[in-house]
């Protein structure tokens, strides 16, 4: 006899209601590392923070990490932080987007639309819908499911909620992608409901 499955929802912005999945936290992780190791090959292995040494009063040697306010005037640091930063940003945007995929691909249960009448209306703006399947589904999602970065981070959030990931994993997701999104332009348009 088939058990039934508890259903998932979330409210959008524009007030539609999806059924979320739950995944497997080791899929999410066992995704995380696989993003992290392809960003290793794309931007080289993950630069350690820049670092600068102090003597104390007892001619001791302490070690540091640079931050904004140790690289003044020190070029050398300036270079060093600067491409510390620019590194992990586009690590860090490239496993966050990779993860995101993942979450949303597999976290909202739906069907893709049985006419084309979405891809007609984006090409008439000039908006170029990929011919890749995962692509286009992700970008069916982007563009015709997620009507606010609210909605997105309301959606990770509630998709790794219910997969069973720990809150403050889930806070710390939240942001990234809030940031990585602001990056990107994304404007946010409203609250979830």
């Amino acid at each position: 006899m088939p058990t039934k499955r508890k259903v998932y929802t979330f409210e959008t912005v524009t007030g539609d209601i999806l059924e979320l999945n739950p995944l497997p936290p080791l899929q999410i992780q066992l995704v995380r590392d696989a993003a992290r190791k392809e960003a290793a090959k794309l931007y080289g292995e993950p630069l350690d923070k820049p670092t600068y040494t102090l003597e104390t009063a007892d001619g001791a040697t302490e070690t540091h990490e640079h931050d904004e306010t140790t690289i003044v005037g020190d070029e050398e640091a300036t270079r060093a932080w600067r491409a510390w930063q620019k590194q992990t940003e586009n690590f860090d945007a490239f496993a966050n987007e990779r993860i995101m995929k993942f979450i949303l691909l597999r976290g909202i249960s739906f069907q893709m639309p049985e006419n084309d009448d979405w891809v007609d209306m984006q090409a008439f703006f000039g908006v170029e819908v990929p011919t890749d399947p995962l692509e286009r589904k992700f970008h069916y999602i982007q563009t015709e499911i997620i009507g606010s970065v609210t909605d997105l981070t309301g959606l990770m959030s509630r998709i790794m909620e219910i997969s069973g990931v720990d809150e403050e994993m889930i806070a710390a997701a939240q942001a990234t992608f809030r940031n990585t999104l602001e990056e990107q332009g994304r404007p946010d348009t409203g609250g979830a409901a």
